[in-house]
């Protein structure tokens, strides 16, 4: 599935760890479709709850035009809302690559969140954010670790202004679908 969501707390200026309930349904390497809880635009300390009664529900389909090259494309809609708000429309879209040659892996990621307006919200207009990042590793085989070189932006609406980011790291892959990250 789609990354968006590390994305986002790549750029955040303090360690995250971000736990989300959802259920896939992936019936090949290449497509799968996912519904998770209501999204939040606000998180707040101690509060795990699903914001509204609405699920998110979106998907992904990967093409494979050689055997090392994958690009995907990814979309979810649903609602979100602030508290005590109305929901408002809730997009995102993605597009990911992955080439995989003998020594270097290759992957990067587009993503955009929309937010719909609602009139009588303290934010009232519809927002969009967008980010990229690409990056480069090198796995040490037959070990589970790699070495991870990472560059990317993130444009957020409002008073935010956009950040770059460019990484060295160091990853531990426990299974193909949960790694450990370790990076300055």
């Amino acid at each position: 599935t789609f990354d968006g969501d590390s994305i986002w707390n790549w750029f955040t200026h303090s360690g995250m760890t971000t736990v989300l309930g959802r259920t896939e349904w992936r019936p090949s390497r290449r497509f799968d479709v996912a519904v998770s809880g209501g999204v939040k635009l606000f998180e707040t300390e101690g509060n795990s709850a699903d914001a509204n009664s609405n699920k998110t529900v979106g998907g992904r389909i990967g093409f494979l035009p050689l055997s090392n090259f994958e690009i995907g494309v990814s979309a979810a809609a649903g609602k979100a809302k602030l508290p005590g708000e109305a929901d408002r429309n809730y997009d995102v879209f993605d597009v990911d690559f992955a080439l995989q040659p003998a020594v270097v892996d290759l992957r990067g990621e587009y993503v955009q969140t929309k937010i719909g307006s609602e009139p009588s919200s303290a934010i009232p207009g519809a927002r969009t954010w967008k980010a990229w990042y690409v990056q480069a590793s090198h796995k040490f085989t037959p070990s589970k670790w790699e070495a991870v070189l990472r560059t990317g932006k993130f444009e957020s609406p409002g008073a935010a202004t956009a950040q770059k980011q460019t990484a060295a790291g160091i990853n531990y892959l426990f299974a193909n679908n949960v790694i450990g990250k370790i990076a300055y």
